[in-house]
This record gives structure tokens, sequence and C-alpha cells, in this order.
């Protein structure tokens, strides 16, 4: 899971304080401050998700803050700096990239544990006899497949949120692990490298047929068009119905989650920070909503209401209006506090 840090640097700093090479290296040093000081980091991260709990959870906006600083604690979240031995990740445009790898204790765990390679040595069979033969009837589900191993559909979403956190051909939280030099048991060393030939052979499927991908990755009965970075869907979901068990309430339990999204998402719809605090005006872009999209429905199904959901259609209208209507829908059409 990729979040830009950014989000923490501005509730610290003006939108200006980047626009030199002066405040660039200013704002970098603050950003490795920031990054290095887990209260600092969390205060930061939380803040910035709890203007979208002040802005549209209006009725339960408290509560909504007091559940993101649990769901942050849930996040168990690191941040790897650019010149911690990372030095691909550097870009000019932007203040210091940096590596965020969530769920880290679930993520080492998982990879420490034996039934894991049971678990990817089957989901890898089985996405390698598709990838080569195409055949319907051959194409798994890993949501079902993940489902019957683990035995239920919490240890299944806590599975998929920490493993495959980023599908992406960079496999980041792999890189962090190599990077921080993080070791593990007898089990650790060969789940690493299963974890990511399992990663390369949906990258392989997802180049091949990208509008098929869908029914493999995602539950059937969602049958909504979602794009292909399917952590968007899966870490809301395990974060949803984690929190579920905690507040005993649906509605904050996936409005969290959705701030944490919509803070993201936000945030990346401009090429500086203008979007930490305050928000765009209306989205228009078809990726962008739909990994909104992924992020509400993954909270939806993770506390199982997902049939309660608002249609994409109506999302994105909404949106393409203005964001505080297509955020609003998204929280009144939802559950019921």
């Amino acid at each position: 899971m990729k979040i830009i840090l950014g989000i923490c640097l501005l509730i610290f700093s003006f939108q200006s304080f980047s626009e030199t090479n002066d405040a660039l290296r200013r704002s970098n040093s603050l950003l490795r401050f920031i990054a290095k000081r887990e209260g600092l980091r969390d205060f930061a991260l939380s803040t910035a998700i709890g203007f979208r709990c002040d802005r549209y959870a209006t009725d339960f906006k408290y509560q909504c803050n007091n559940t993101v600083e649990q769901m942050i604690k849930i996040l168990d979240y690191t941040i790897l700096l650019s010149k911690d031995n990372v030095p691909e990740l550097v870009s000019s445009d932007i203040p210091e990239s940096f590596v965020f790898v969530a769920f880290k204790t679930n993520f080492i765990s998982l990879l420490s544990d034996s039934s894991t390679e049971k678990y990817l040595q089957g989901l890898q069979e089985s996405l390698s006899e598709y990838a080569y033969t195409h055949d319907e009837s051959k194409a798994i589900n890993i949501w079902d497949y993940s489902v019957k191993f683990y035995g239920s559909e919490a240890l299944a979403a806590k599975a998929l949120s920490a493993l495959f956190q980023d599908t992406s051909r960079m496999k980041l939280h792999l890189a962090y692990l190599e990077k921080a030099k993080i070791e593990g048991n007898a089990h650790f060393t060969h789940n690493k490298e299963k974890l990511s030939h399992v990663i390369d052979t949906i990258n392989m499927i997802l180049d091949y047929n990208e509008d098929d991908f869908g029914k493999i990755f995602y539950p059937k009965e969602l049958q909504v068009e979602l794009n292909r970075s399917i952590y968007h869907f899966y870490v809301p979901l395990y974060l949803s119905n984690t929190l579920e068990s905690i507040t005993k309430s649906k509605i904050l339990a996936m409005t969290a989650p959705l701030m944490l999204t919509l803070t993201y998402e936000f945030v990346t719809s401009a090429n500086d920070y203008t979007y930490v605090i305050k928000d765009p005006e209306n989205i228009t872009d078809v990726w962008k909503l739909r990994d909104i999209y992924g992020g509400y429905m993954g909270g939806m199904f993770g506390v199982q209401v997902a049939s309660k959901a608002r249609s994409f259609t109506y999302m994105q209208m909404s949106f393409e209006e203005s964001t505080k209507l297509g955020v609003q829908n998204l929280l009144r059409y939802s559950v019921t506090p």
C-alpha cells in the first residue's frame, strides 16, 4: 500500500514551502524528521484524515475521528525514506520519496508461517494454469480461494491485505524487507520468493487481459468494475472488518477506511500539496473514481453491507458534479449509524 507522505508534511508547513530548491531541502528534512518519529507521524496522518471526518461525517465526526485513530493503530505501518538505501525512489519533482508498508506485524508473521507456503503454492499453481491456458473453466477466484484456505473471510482479508498490498512490479513491501534487513525463520525467505512469483503471475494475467481480471481477483458477488490495483479494495476490506469488531458500528467501521482512501486520492489529484487540507471541487478522472469506488466497496464488503452500496455510475455522476456531493452520497446511502 503506497500513501504519499506529503499528507504529513503540509500539516506542519505552508503550500508554498516547496516552491524553491532551498525550501525543498528544508521540507525533505522535515519529512525525514516526521517519518522517523512514530508519534508525530501518526498525529499528522490522523489529522489529515480527520479533516475529512469533520467535513463529511458531520453527524458523527467525533466518533469518526476516534475510529481513525484506532484504524491507524491497525495499519501498523512503517516508512523507509529514499536515503535509507532506496535511491531508485528519489524524485526531483516531489519531496523525498519513501516506501510505505502497512500491516507490518501481520506481513512478517504470515511470511514466517509454514502454512503460507501451502497457500502461496496453491495460488501460484492455479494462477499459472490460467495464465498459460486462458481456459475460463480453470480460472481461480483469489477471494474464494483465500476464504476456503483460511476458513473465514476475516482471516482471508488479513492475508490478502498484508501479502498483496503492492501488486505492482516494484513490490515495495518486499523491497522494504530487503532494505530494512528484516530476517525471519526458515520459512521466511522461501515464502518471500513464492510471494514474488505469485505477484509476477498476477501481472502476467493483468497484462494479457485486463478486462477479465475482476473475475479472478475480486469477490464474485460484487459484479462491479474496479481497477487492477487490488490493494485499494482489500486494505479497506480488512480495516473495516477489523474495526467493526472493535467499534460494533458498521458506519464507523466503513467510514474511517473510506476517509483514508479519499485523503490519498484527493492529495494525489494535484502535483503539489494543494489538497492535503482542502479537497478538489470535483473529480472527473475515471481511473481515480474507480480507485475511490474500490475503497468504498472494500469497506462496505468488510462490514457485510455491499448489497446496499451505491452504483459506480451514480457515484461518478455525484463526484463530477461536486466532491462534497459525491462523498455525502456514499455515506448517506450506505449504512445507518
